[in-house]
């Protein structure tokens, strides 16, 4: 470091990465803060008002501060420079969070270190991933009184289990159940999964399914309630009935094509309800069926270690016992591929691309739908009479669109372009005439 650059840095001030120290008082709660946020440097020696204090860094100093930070747990990692009369500790970013002083935990937010509350520390550690809400023990009431015989026959009879163990035995192989003082307790994740009334329990742990005319017109409104498994049956049925379908015959047996592929919209409920955040228990799973397209939203973002164009085929489980059950039960398959096999579906099926995105505390899925009203939005009026003119008017170029309706050759190219996009119409090759027909 250059006698210009800590000058520089003095000028500047204090920070989200940077604190000044006149001596080693109180280092370990700036210490926590920057290692339970994004990592920043201590200078040691510079007072508040920027002014240096000359500071040696002997070998007793050397030995407070790792004393110091080995009193931190977990302990993170530090580097320790001098420059002139000025020490530097550089502290990196845990990756164990949340770090504990011995006075409560720190955070760093804007440029100052602050001591966080029980609830900031709990929401810290869900943010963290270190507190998940499916492998909480529910004590309220014992397994005995909350376990439904039939929803578990029926786990066993999807997971084709023929293993010879009693109802409780099995949920506590699986990791739903534990036993305190000889009594058997459900955790959370083994109350969504085989209690039907679970919405007593949680009243979060539910799916709004909404038919909708517009954006604030809703035509059916329904509160799908039941253990998750029924939950995301009743949701995926719901779509499926107000979805297109084209009976198709294939070795004397009828099948029903859904206009958007069922693959797609079972394996984007089932993520919603997987990885939703179950600790907001003010919003539900919500689904919104358009006539040109469907939305599926959950509370809960995805990870802050883990950006959205990196989620395709990423294994991020919020719910890690909800996620595993689910794969036992025949509904997922490995860990990541949900959003990805969705994505190649829709590709397969000549449908647009998979819109997500996060809104809010709300992880979004848009699914484009294959209707006369979803191929038709977006497109002008000239576009729209285009595709109603009668079939003498096909095959038709460039120039014969900008005579038809008035606009330049740029204009009509910019138009027949949107056109060929949305596949409403293709290009072909006529007498060497570049023409445009119908798809």
């Amino acid at each position: 470091m250059t006698s210009e650059k800590l000058q520089s840095i003095i000028n500047e001030g204090e920070g989200y990465l940077v604190e000044f120290k006149e001596s080693l008082k109180g280092i370990d709660k700036e210490v926590c803060a920057f290692a339970n946020a994004s990592g920043g440097s201590l200078y040691i020696g510079i007072t508040d008002s920027g002014h240096i204090k000359k500071t040696t860094l002997t070998n007793t100093i050397k030995s407070q501060i790792h004393s110091t930070i080995h009193s931190l747990d977990p302990e993170p990692k530090i580097n320790i420079t001098k420059f002139n009369e000025v020490i530097k500790i550089a502290v990196y970013e845990s990756d164990n969070k949340p770090v504990k002083a011995s006075t409560g935990f720190y955070l760093r937010i804007g440029a100052n270190s602050q001591k966080l509350t029980r609830d900031e520390i709990l929401s810290f550690a869900v943010k963290e991933n270190k507190l998940r809400f499916d492998h909480q023990l529910y004590i309220d009431e014992t397994a005995t009184n909350l376990i439904e015989i039939r929803q578990v026959e029926r786990f066993r009879e999807k997971a084709k289990l023929n293993v010879e163990l009693d109802n409780l035995k099995l949920l506590e192989n699986l990791g739903l159940l534990k036993r305190q003082n000889n009594t058997a307790y459900l955790n959370h994740a083994g109350i969504l999964l085989f209690v039907s009334q679970c919405k007593r329990i949680f009243i979060q742990a539910t799916i709004t399914v909404l038919h909708m005319q517009d954006p604030a017109t809703i035509l059916e409104q329904k509160i799908i309630e039941g253990t998750l498994f029924d939950q995301v049956e009743h949701a995926v049925a719901f779509i499926g009935d107000k979805l297109v379908k084209t009976p198709i015959i294939e070795r004397l047996r009828r099948e029903d094509v859904w206009e958007i592929p069922e693959l797609v919209v079972r394996e984007l409920v089932i993520n919603a309800v997987i990885h939703r955040d179950y600790f907001e228990s003010a919003s539900d799973v919500v689904i919104k069926v358009f006539k040109t397209h469907i939305e599926i939203s959950n509370p809960g973002t995805v990870s802050h270690y883990l950006s959205l164009d990196k989620i395709y085929g990423s294994s991020y489980r919020r719910n890690p016992l909800l996620a595993d059950i689910f794969f036992h039960a025949g509904y997922i398959e490995r860990a990541g591929t949900g959003l990805l096999r969705a994505k190649e579906a829709l590709k397969t099926a000549g449908l647009p691309d998979l819109k997500i995105f996060e809104e809010g505390l709300f992880f979004v899925a848009v699914v484009r739908r294959r209707t006369k009203e979803a191929s038709l939005e977006g497109l002008n009026n000239r576009q729209i009479e285009l595709l109603e003119l009668s079939d003498s008017f096909f095959p038709f170029s460039a120039e014969d669109y900008a005579a038809r309706f008035g606009v330049s050759p740029r204009t009509a190219r910019a138009d027949i372009k949107k056109l060929i996009d949305k596949k409403l119409i293709k290009k072909i090759h006529l007498n060497k005439q570049t023409k445009y027909e119908k798809s």
